[in-house]
């Protein structure tokens, strides 16, 4: 594991990068190091690539050898994040060097072995003239090979399901890297974008400029294969990413990806739960408890379709319970002042004859009832367990002196 103490150095590289610069082609093939130092690594990302946070110095705090102290460079800029979100439009050519940009810098370090584990719009700094990216935060990146440790998921959908296992890898950043692209594309996390194909597209054309829809069908290819749910089936790392895209999008090749686009297995309803049209009234009492006190209580009622997905999980807004329906979608948006309920927390869907709930969070889900019933689930997307009228949701609940979620599940057949 890669303990490190990051601090900000003031040196800054002049930068005159022009967006309309072509940018190198990668090798084909990783390149890893043959070096066993682990700081001999850091050093070979010190001039792996002009897209990667230059690392100034190394160094160890007194009487802490265990600890790296890295000293990064200064970049002025601002957040990808902030950089897509302040613009209604985007033209593809320079929207295409600056995902072109990230794949290499994601290509380099893991040429030199190193999974980052936390690639988001977030830890992208577009420079001050809006033609360059830098990667940052390599704070909870490891050595492939190397186990995670601790569990590193980021909010909006763009953590690898087996990385919230516990299994992280390259593919893990492969899949975070589809999820960016999505982002920049969209302008929206992949968790709220990754509902209706056909909406995806529209928002695309009525952001990206000079796009046509051979490039938008070759783009939501790619990151559909980049995404995959199975890390096997995804590109094996960002080298081979990196060399596609090029090869798609600056050499005109075709993309022989044949991979659709499609939601991460915990938004899905699981193979062979085939709707029926059944309806059914839901019914949800929502409590936030601290302590022997209900600080907040809500109930809540609508009617959801056996093929429709409920999604519980924690959003901001003036009420404490809000119900929302996108494309088949039902979202219970909880206002968790202390933000211990994860954005989605908990997945209840119907199958068979039956409703079943299976935790996507970091915090974890118990289900119980007065009658003995006390399962705790956590973070595994492949996990369901069998969801009773009157069964209780306790959301993030660790002990009774830390505040949590309870939430009361009732149905009646419509």
């Amino acid at each position: 594991m890669l303990n490190t103490v990051q601090q900000m150095f003031p040196y800054k590289q002049q930068i005159t990068v022009s967006p309309e610069t072509k940018p190198l082609r990668p090798s084909t093939e990783s390149t890893p190091l043959t070096q066993d130092v682990e700081e001999g690594r850091f050093h070979k990302l010190r001039n792996c690539s002009d897209y990667i946070v230059n690392i100034v110095d190394i160094g160890h705090p007194l009487n802490r050898p265990d600890l790296k102290l890295l000293i990064l460079e200064y970049v002025n800029g601002v957040s990808l994040k902030d950089f897509i979100q302040g613009r209604k439009k985007i033209h593809w050519n320079l929207l295409r060097h600056l995902m072109y940009q990230l794949l290499y810098a994601v290509a380099c370090i893991h040429s030199a072995g190193v999974v980052h584990r936390d690639i988001r719009p977030g830890n992208v700094i577009v420079d001050e003239f809006g033609g360059k990216v830098k990667l940052i935060d390599f704070s909870t990146a490891k050595f492939e090979g190397e186990s995670d440790g601790w569990i590193v998921e980021a909010p909006g959908g763009y953590t690898a399901p087996e990385q919230r296992l516990g299994r992280s890898s390259k593919a893990s950043d492969v899949y975070s890297l589809g999820a960016t692209l999505l982002f920049m594309l969209t302008g929206e996390d992949p968790i709220n974008a990754l509902q209706d194909i056909d909406d995806v597209k529209r928002r695309i054309k009525r952001r990206v400029e000079g796009i046509n829809d051979d490039e938008v069908r070759k783009l939501l290819a790619l990151i559909g294969k980049a995404m995959s749910p199975e890390p096997r089936q995804r590109f094996r790392d960002a080298v081979e990413m990196a060399r596609v895209f090029y090869e798609v999008f600056y050499e005109g090749k075709d993309l022989n990806v044949q991979v659709p686009l499609q939601a991460p297995p915990y938004t899905a309803i699981p193979e062979g739960c085939r709707p029926t049209g059944r309806r059914f009234r839901i019914y949800l009492t929502v409590m936030l408890i601290n302590g022997d006190k209900y600080e907040r209580y809500d109930e809540v009622d609508f009617e959801a379709k056996d093929g429709e997905l409920i999604v519980i999980g924690r959003e901001q807004h003036r009420g404490f319970v809000k119900v929302e329906r996108h494309s088949g979608v039902v979202y219970v948006l909880i206002n968790d002042p202390y933000q211990y309920v994860s954005r989605s927390h908990c997945i209840i869907y119907w199958c068979g004859d039956k409703w079943f709930v299976r935790d996507v969070s970091q915090n974890g889900t118990w289900v119980t009832n007065p009658s003995g019933k006390r399962i705790y689930l956590r973070g595994d997307p492949n996990k369901s367990v069998e969801l009773d009228n009157n069964d209780y949701l306790l959301l993030a609940y660790v002990s009774q002196g830390q505040p949590y979620v309870s939430v009361l599940f009732k149905y009646q057949v419509a």
